[in-house]
């Protein structure tokens, strides 16, 4: 089976990548070369520097990775653009996974559309866009810290899902933590969607309804939402 990844060079995704490409030998990816310095947004917030050193200490003992030490990569300026399109035509991809690109144009999404899905850090049918797990925790919402798995379509995060798993957090776990727990569940959402792609057996369910669109969290409220954070895993 033939598996490419649409994602962005961030310390999360190389190990996304490392990860699957140990029981998926047959994996690419295409990733957009905006996110090859690490963060793609906020490149210089300390919180998102803090998360990442974190990243790089507990999966990479400290060591920088890049995506091609774990998968054959192809970079482009963005997945819509005709070369990338034309890598996945020459990979003859079986299946498309997203993981942290922008919108996904509709000439990929025609071409792929009983195949593509989206990795999702959030609950969709309360929070889609940027963000989502960010934007719970800023509202105190910690039934909705959960990540899903779904179809993709030409508007973001409202495709049919074929599974929502809650994240794992322990007692005193702190808010820069958090993406990795994600990452972690991500993993295991990947694994068992291509486990049922292969044999045949993929079921998905539509959304009941259409969650507010967030945009990116804004940096000043980082502080509240780690607070907030420290407060909910404090009670675990």
């Amino acid at each position: 089976m033939n598996i490419t990844i649409l994602t962005t060079e961030t310390v999360h995704h190389c190990h996304y990548i490392r990860k699957l490409a140990e029981n998926f030998p047959s994996l690419y990816v295409i990733c957009e070369s905006r996110g090859k310095q690490g963060s793609d947004r906020h490149d210089q917030d300390p919180f998102d520097r803090r998360r990442d050193e974190y990243e790089k200490s507990l999966w990479f003992g400290g060591a920088d990775s890049k995506l091609s030490d774990f998968a054959k990569t192809y970079y482009c300026s963005n997945v819509n653009s005709e070369d990338a399109l034309d890598n996945l035509l020459n990979f003859e991809t079986d299946i498309v996974l997203v993981f942290g690109t922008g919108l996904i144009m509709e000439k990929i999404i025609n071409r792929y559309s009983d195949r593509l899905f989206n990795l999702h850090g959030g609950n969709p049918e309360q929070y889609r866009g940027l963000d989502s797990h960010l934007w719970a925790v800023h509202n105190k919402d910690w039934s909705n810290l959960v990540t899903a798995i779904h179809r993709v379509e030409a508007e973001f995060d409202t495709g049919e899902i074929f599974d929502v798993l809650p994240l794992r957090f322990h007692r005193n776990d702190e808010l820069y933590m958090l993406r990795s727990v994600n990452t972690e569940i991500c993993v295991e959402l990947s694994e068992k969607l291509l486990a049922s792609f292969s044999s045949g057996t993929l079921k998905t369910t539509p959304q009941r309804k259409k969650g507010k669109y967030y945009s990116a969290f804004p940096s000043a409220y980082k502080e509240i939402c780690a607070e907030n954070f420290r407060h909910f895993t404090s009670s675990l």
